[in-house]
């Protein structure tokens, strides 16, 4: 008899949720994740998610100053990108937005995830202005163990119809070294296991943290 290896199914967390369009990639790459908590303030946002995908609205867990972390294997956060772009008077930490896009990686961070995601305008990496904020994001992942590969992305080269600079970051913890790497240039490295999905998860973590990456290549 003939055993088939069932997909495993890994869970899912998202900060700055907006309309989770994030949901709609997972589907198309046909990958086995499980939603399981997402953070979103937006009314017009959560209306959009309310008319066309409702069941999502049972994990939204509020604004991430105060949202539970919920454990998961990936957390993808885009905090607010008005701090460091022209619309946004490029105001840096002066913008209570920088604040609070710090806050979503705090609270990706106390979900406890292996792989962390953090999507942003590229000027947030390559100008001086906001070396202060810059480092201030990657320090608080390496001091909880997280391993760092970033690099700006042109969105034309992903088979979009627009030209934007996007930072993408990615940490890693407890996978292959150099897995942050891989993530950005190479298919996602396979995770040996989900971890148990919905069980929440408080802040006592490990310091311990061997460097990989945080330069541009």
């Amino acid at each position: 008899m003939t055993v088939r290896e069932e997909t495993p199914t890994y869970t899912y967390n998202e900060g700055f949720a907006g309309i989770v369009t994030s949901k709609r990639a997972i589907e198309i790459a046909g990958i086995g994740w499980k939603v399981n908590a997402l953070s979103e303030i937006d009314e017009k946002a959560i209306a959009v998610e309310k008319k066309h995908y409702p069941p999502l609205l049972a994990h939204y867990v509020g604004n991430v100053l105060t949202a539970e972390p919920y454990q998961a294997d990936v957390v993808h956060v885009s905090p607010p990108c008005q701090p460091y772009s022209i619309l946004g008077e490029m105001r840096g930490a002066g913008d209570p937005r920088a604040l609070i896009g710090l806050a979503g990686v705090v609270w990706a961070v106390a979900c406890n995830p292996r792989v962390i995601v953090i999507e942003n305008v590229h000027d947030l990496a390559t100008s001086k202005r906001y070396e202060h904020e810059f480092s201030a994001m990657l320090d608080y992942l390496v001091s909880h163990g997280y391993s760092i590969a970033y690099r700006t992305i042109c969105t034309s080269s992903l088979g979009l119809h627009v030209r934007r600079n996007r930072l993408i970051i990615v940490a890693t913890k407890g996978l292959r070294p150099g897995s942050e790497r891989r993530i950005l240039g190479d298919p996602l490295p396979r995770i040996e296991r989900p971890l148990s999905g919905g069980a929440r998860h408080g802040c006592g973590f490990s310091c311990r943290f061997s460097f990989v990456g945080g330069a541009f290549f």
